[in-house]
């Protein structure tokens, strides 16, 4: 169930989210309109008695899991704290829990909105201005003020630089087309967008039930035990989110954080993908978790390209040279010509060398072998090498889709099972049995027997005990 931020209308911008989040769960959406007057409590007591009754059973996976926006967060906090046994977990984005330290937050709740409807309501009992004058764009007057004051404190908190871009292109295409006063329609529109074209009294109200749910979460923080991850944009001006995201954490058992690099306030726009996010976390049941194996989906052409133009400027630099064997003939070719006679017969492959320096031959020679035969070499990577993986060779990944080694078959080698899986499914596997050992000393290489061999199975220990032997200053027995 997907609960907004107070500060969003009808018009919410994790809609982009929606599609992708159906396909894996029955997803269920609140509504609160902008001329909706419930407390917090009885927000909580309506979304808790609405889980209760469309409950699945007490499985795991029948549970209600709960994604929560800003004010969303806030009260899918308050929610847990009423039902924990109705949920699954929670993802709270940007949670609204510090909207009392946050210096944006605290200029939201000094605009003199009580002031402004009561001065509108005594101007239009007395006529003092004509009918025209008290509206804008069909709007009221005391609501354009409003939208006028608050959207540009929320446009700097809340949006982050490629959506301020965004709204200030809007902007300007609407004065240029000359709407309204100086653009002022324009504006309006805008503030609309931003804040759901909540007016004054919607905008007080909601603000006064962000007080009364800061008082009923915060406090009992402790009491939680459910599966938490908390997403905190990078750029939101308007909440202390990462700061926010380590003090839930340290309150709470079972959660966990994640920084959405470049996002601000409103993250879900379609440039993140939280199903993904979700599914590679502690909150989605075991069943639904992402299996590296079973779950993988070859990379698209698109990333195909990105990653080969990537890869040139190291390709100018080095100038690499690959050779193969030519099974018929024993002799080495240069290219993959010998890799493209293996006849397999339906059976896996696994391909085992020697890493050079630091590793960096790897993404050269995966690039090779799935450009010059189609197949994808699923690369069984060490632990460490994930995170670092963003570096400037394959260039900056998005937050919720696959990182480049994952995106590119990149398999964690730590887990044995990890390696039975892909070749009892057929892959072919690229392993360097030296390891990070071999990559960053170079008095450590592995001499390789030509004789055939057998290799056991799950244990990766048997595998290295099998093919290969550490020992200093050696040269490769086989041909490049």
């Amino acid at each position: 169930m997907y609960l907004p931020g107070a500060e969003q209308g009808e018009v919410l911008a994790a809609r982009f989210q929606f599609q992708d989040l159906s396909r894996i769960y029955d997803l269920r959406q609140l509504r609160i309109s902008a001329s909706d007057r419930s407390s917090f409590a009885e927000m909580v007591s309506a979304v808790s008695e609405y889980l209760r009754k469309h409950s699945g059973g007490a499985e795991e996976d029948a549970k209600a899991l709960l994604l929560g926006e800003g004010f969303g967060g806030m009260l899918s906090l308050g929610v847990a704290l009423h039902c924990q046994e109705e949920l699954q977990g929670l993802v709270l984005v940007n949670p609204a829990t510090s909207f009392d330290r946050s210096p944006v937050g605290q200029m939201l709740s000094s605009l003199p909105l009580q002031s402004i409807s009561a001065a509108f309501d005594q101007i239009n009992t007395s006529s003092l201005l004509p009918k025209s004058l008290l509206s804008v764009g069909g709007r009221k007057l005391p609501d354009v003020i409003v939208q006028a004051l608050a959207g540009p404190i929320v446009a700097v908190g809340a949006l982050d630089r490629v959506q301020r871009g965004q709204v200030g292109q809007r902007i300007i295409d609407g004065i240029g087309a000359g709407t309204g006063v100086l653009g002022l329609e324009a504006l309006v529109k805008e503030a609309d967008n931003l804040m759901g074209g909540l007016g004054a009294d919607t905008v007080r109200h909601r603000l006064a039930v962000m007080a009364e749910g800061l008082k009923f979460v915060n406090p009992s923080l402790s009491r939680l035990s459910l599966p938490t991850l908390v997403l905190a944009g990078e750029e939101d001006g308007l909440l202390p989110s990462q700061e926010e995201a380590q003090r839930l954490c340290e309150e709470m058992t079972m959660c966990k954080s994640l920084t959405l690099q470049g996002a601000g306030h409103l993250p879900l726009d379609g440039r993140v993908n939280v199903t993904r996010i979700i599914l590679e976390s502690l909150v989605a049941p075991r069943g639904r978790r992402y299996n590296p194996i079973k779950d993988f989906v070859p990379p698209s052409k698109q990333q195909v390209a990105e990653a080969s133009q990537g890869l040139s400027a190291f390709k100018r630099l080095v100038s690499p040279v690959l050779y193969s064997s030519d099974l018929a003939t024993g002799e080495a070719v240069q290219g993959m010509g010998g890799f493209e006679s293996i006849e397999a017969g339906g059976r896996p492959i696994l391909l085992v060398g020697n890493h050079q320096l630091w590793g960096l031959d790897t993404p050269l020679f995966v690039s090779e072998v799935y450009h010059s035969t189609g197949i994808l070499l699923r690369g069984m990577a060490h632990p460490s090498s994930f995170a670092l993986q963003d570096s400037l060779m394959f260039g900056p990944s998005k937050d919720g889709e696959r990182k480049p080694l994952e995106t590119f078959g990149a398999v964690n080698v730590g887990n044995p099972r990890n390696f039975y899986s892909l070749l009892e499914s057929g892959q072919t596997v690229l392993l360097y049995p030296g390891g990070m050992s071999e990559a960053f000393d170079p008095k450590v290489s592995l001499l390789f027997s030509m004789q055939p061999c057998t290799i056991c199975a799950p244990s990766m220990r048997c595998i290295s005990r099998s093919l290969a032997n550490s020992t200093p200053n050696a040269t490769p027995a086989a041909k490049p």
